[in-house]
């Protein structure tokens, strides 16, 4: 591949990686409730997710997985799941915590070591499961490697377009957590917890709800 071609392909990941969706909405939970090392937990095991993907793809066994029957609608299904659940958690969360920020004042979000833990590996399985349970992650990866990848490439470039794709998007994740977590944000956020955490819980039932109309129409 080219420099150009490099580039260019850096360029489609950066958009990938930087477009809304549910992923900001999960890391801004993550930051909101348990400050920069969430998010960068989050990061890393979202980039993880990503780079299986990439992997995938830039190997040709996606090929194989997309020919066995169902795997892909049962992945989608899951992902509807998922997303149903979080969102779930997300809005009860949000509107308890408005409740008890007008009972008692603001409340401190997670001054406890084990609750924290807890809530690391929660964050890390969320960046992990919102990228695995999204086929339409591959499908990204299969438009834009498909214009790069030829049958004679080397083994080298395509372990340097896996690792270029997950190095963007664990780089920007990473990003968002240091700037979500810098104080004049997250204390802004933290004042309205539960209308922020509620609000981003609504928009993933909207989610849900589209890729589950989607499913049912292409059936």
């Amino acid at each position: 591949m080219q420099f150009s071609e490099w580039v260019l392909l850096a360029l489609s990941c950066f958009i990938g990686a930087s477009s809304p969706g549910p992923s900001i909405a999960l890391m801004i939970r993550a930051v909101l409730r348990d400050g920069r090392l969430a998010g960068l937990v989050f990061a890393v095991t979202h980039g993880f997710g990503i780079m299986l993907y990439a992997g995938l793809v830039s190997t040709g066994i996606i090929a194989v997985m997309l020919v066995v029957p169902g795997l892909m609608l049962a992945l989608q299904i899951l992902g509807v799941v998922f997303l149903l659940y979080v969102s779930r958690n997300m809005i009860s969360g949000g509107l308890k915590a408005r409740q008890e920020s007008s009972s008692f004042g603001n409340t401190d979000l997670n001054d406890d070591d084990t609750s924290s833990q807890k809530s690391l590996i929660t964050h890390g399985r969320d960046g992990f499961l919102i990228v695995f349970l999204n086929p339409k992650v591959a499908a990204f990866f299969l438009a834009i490697f498909s214009q790069f990848l030829s049958i004679d490439q080397s083994i080298l470039t395509r372990v340097g377009m896996t690792m270029l794709a997950w190095g963007i998007d664990t780089g920007w994740y990473v990003f968002m957590a240091f700037v979500l977590a810098m104080p004049v944000i997250l204390n802004k956020l933290r004042q309205h917890h539960g209308l922020v955490e509620a609000s981003m819980g609504g928009l993933l039932l909207l989610a849900a709800i589209a890729m589950l109309l989607r499913m049912v129409i292409s059936l």
